[in-house]
């Protein structure tokens, strides 16, 4: 007889119906991962709470080779967006977070600009293994 951890493979995502409280939590959530799964469709390079997964998960240690990109849309238009995300252009619902977190980016990494770059080389790295969808 076999034995397991019922921790070796634990995939978890936000609450939906608790998202102020799962939010809060997310550096503790993403400090426990050892990989981060990327679900990257048409809207992901405009919505900014995606982009600070990213973040969140290099910044509690992770590194971008343990991120799995899968795109959800093999168009290359998909890919080229990615390739040019800005988080200046990524949005949020509520337009009050958006501004918390650019300042978040930026006091971490002094400007968006080095944040775009590590975000498109993620992608670019995804995009040179092939599709994934």
């Amino acid at each position: 007889m076999k034995l397991t951890s019922p921790f070796a493979r634990v995939q978890a995502c936000i609450d939906q119906t608790n998202i102020t409280k799962s939010l809060a939590c997310l550096p503790i959530f993403l400090a426990g991962c050892r990989q981060l799964l990327v679900l990257a469709g048409p809207t992901y390079p405009t919505r900014l709470w995606c982009a600070m997964e990213i973040f969140i998960f290099i910044r509690m240690g992770g590194n971008h080779e343990d991120m799995v990109v899968k795109l959800l849309d093999g168009d290359s238009n998909l890919i080229n967006k990615l390739q040019k995300f800005d988080a200046r252009e990524a949005r949020c619902y509520e337009p009050t977070d958006q501004h918390i977190l650019w300042a978040v980016i930026e006091s971490s990494f002094g400007d968006l600009i080095p944040f775009n770059k590590l975000v498109r080389d993620i992608f670019a790295a995804s995009a040179a293994s092939g599709p994934s969808a």
